[in-house]
């Protein structure tokens, strides 16, 4: 196995190594990890991992010079505690309500959602709003009708007339 890069990304720190079959894969590690890999190991240099897959994630927790590596099955233990961070600054946010903590959001908000309802959707919502208002109408002088033609009737005379006063 093979050392290729340190990275750190906000709060997560990432290792990209070279697999004993070539595949070259990211593994999250803890920073003591992390700091270790980057002042002791020069790219592309033999290396040895001991590191854990879990659901397709490569979790590195020591790296040494002998060359030996060892995969276990075990939960791996990351130093990060915050599951959620601020896309700017990387602080950790309590939840994934928001993507910024408040500081980074008072300097540059995040962009307000706009309403795109069609025209269609525009007219079927007034169309409803009208034979709403022509029911409870025909519900309210009506009361009781004997006929349900009797009723059809009064329903196709007004509900054009409320439909032009709401448009």
């Amino acid at each position: 196995m093979k050392f290729l890069v340190a990275y750190k990304k906000g709060k997560k720190n990432l290792l990209k190594i070279e697999l004993d079959d070539g595949e070259q894969v990211w593994a999250s590690t803890t920073s003591a990890v992390y700091n270790f890999a980057k002042n002791n190991f020069d790219e592309g240099e033999k290396a040895g991992f001991e590191y854990t897959v879990k659901n397709g994630q490569y979790f590195v927790s020591r790296i040494n010079k002998d060359g030996k590596s060892t995969k276990s099955e075990e939960e791996p233990v990351e130093d990060t505690p915050a599951e959620f961070v601020c896309e700017d600054c990387g602080k950790p946010l309590k939840d994934g309500k928001y993507k910024k903590c408040y500081t980074c959001n008072k300097k540059n908000p995040s962009p307000k959602s706009t309403s795109t309802r069609s025209f269609d959707t525009n007219e079927s919502i007034k169309k409803q709003c009208a034979l709403k208002a022509t029911v409870h109408l025909m519900q309210v002088l009506v009361g009781r009708v004997e006929g349900v033609d009797t009723l059809v009737e009064m329903v196709e005379e007004a509900f054009p007339r409320i439909y032009d006063l709401i448009k």
